[in-house]
């Protein structure tokens, strides 16, 4: 089994999200046209359309649709266990400031 480029799948779900490469761009600080460039080389990986393009609106496809469901529930889930594990008891970060000359 190979997944997909990570950053292509972040890339999806972010363009999927807001249905807007523009607004994609924004919230993962790259270019548009990066946004698009990527989802294109996805589609293309995939063999399939994601995404409809006309001048004015970004739309899903009924398969666009289902992967978005598919990469959204699958980031959720490590999200969730992401941060289960940084609660989890013991885990606490401790910092301690001492002075060189004592350290020593």
């Amino acid at each position: 089994m190979r997944l997909p480029n990570l950053a292509a799948l972040r890339t999806f779900e972010a363009s999927a999200r807001h249905l807007s490469f523009v607004r994609a761009a924004g919230e993962l600080n790259v270019q548009p046209p990066a946004v698009s460039r990527k989802a294109a080389e996805l589609e293309r990986e995939l063999n399939v359309s994601l995404f409809v393009r006309t001048k004015s609106r970004l739309t899903l496809t009924p398969e666009g649709e289902r992967f978005f469901q598919a990469v959204s529930s699958g980031f959720g889930t490590i999200a969730q266990s992401a941060e289960a594990m940084r609660k989890r008891p013991g885990s606490e970060t401790i910092v301690v400031g001492i002075s060189i000359g004592l350290a020593s």
